[in-house]
């Protein structure tokens, strides 16, 4: 059970307190969000004409 707390100034939502663990995994699921976004685009914009075999990969 993750206890966060809201700190108010007048009223107002200022900032939320949470635990390192909790913010970690905010972090991690963060990181992962832009790793997809990235990996996407790069399937999205994949042109076929600059494309190499495993082949010609392993030989460079």
């Amino acid at each position: 059970m993750t206890l966060n707390k809201i700190v108010l100034k007048n009223n107002t939502p200022e900032c939320v307190l949470l635990s390192p663990e909790e913010y970690s995994k905010l972090i991690e699921d963060a990181e992962d969000a832009r790793d997809l976004l990235l990996a996407n685009e790069r399937l999205s914009n994949n042109y076929k004409d600059k494309l190499i075999s495993q082949e010609d990969f392993e030989k460079t």
